[in-house]
């Protein structure tokens, strides 16, 4: 690091071991369990926002696999909240929206969220990137999907005075032991 801008970067957030979820048809958390599971829900806290929130940025890193049988769908979301496992309109994306899915695909999720107005109302600019593998891990044949985006983010009180969770849904279309995500690795870093 140069420090000629005395720009940090720190990993605020780790995923600890895999997590793998099936059989739901509404928005549920794929990333972590519960706030209180052994392991926690990524928390971003208000100190991180100190008095000048406007410029410092959140990275968001999430790859994993997805396993699906006969036709189901899934759309993936990706959601900052003052409630952990709680799907906040105001506060939330759609990454992936309604596709058909490949068993055994290997998918990747990149996020930036950037300050753009701090205070009780905060705006967050956020751009992304998900790639996901057509076919089953390790074989070529097919170009992968992806799926780009960005826009804006208004939270409501106490926006960037209040800790965020941070947080990845999913919807299957149908109820199956068989249709699962599962997150390898999930990080969160702050910039400053």
């Amino acid at each position: 690091m140069s420090y000629l801008f005395g720009t940090n970067v720190e990993c605020i957030y780790n995923l600890r071991s895999s997590v793998t979820k099936n059989t739901y048809t509404t928005a549920a958390p794929i990333t972590a369990l519960s706030a209180a599971a052994v392991q926690p829900v990524a928390k971003i806290p208000s100190s991180f926002w100190g008095d000048d929130p406007v410029h410092k940025c959140i990275y968001m890193h999430a790859c994993g696999t997805i396993g699906v049988t006969a036709a189901a769908t899934f759309i993936g979301q990706a959601c900052l909240n003052q409630t952990a496992g709680t799907l906040l309109a105001a506060g939330s994306f759609t990454y992936w929206p309604v596709l058909t899915v490949t068993s055994g695909a290997v998918w990747e999720l990149d996020i930036w969220y950037n300050c753009i107005v701090g205070g009780p109302l905060m705006q967050l600019q956020y751009t992304f990137e998900y790639e996901q593998s057509v076919v089953a891990s390790g074989v070529m044949s097919t170009a992968p999907q992806n799926v780009k985006g960005q826009a804006i983010l208004t939270f409501a009180a106490p926006g960037s005075q209040g800790d965020l969770f941070a947080e990845l849904f999913g919807t299957w279309s149908a109820s199956s032991a068989s249709n699962t995500t599962t997150v390898q690795q999930f990080q969160v870093f702050g910039i400053n």
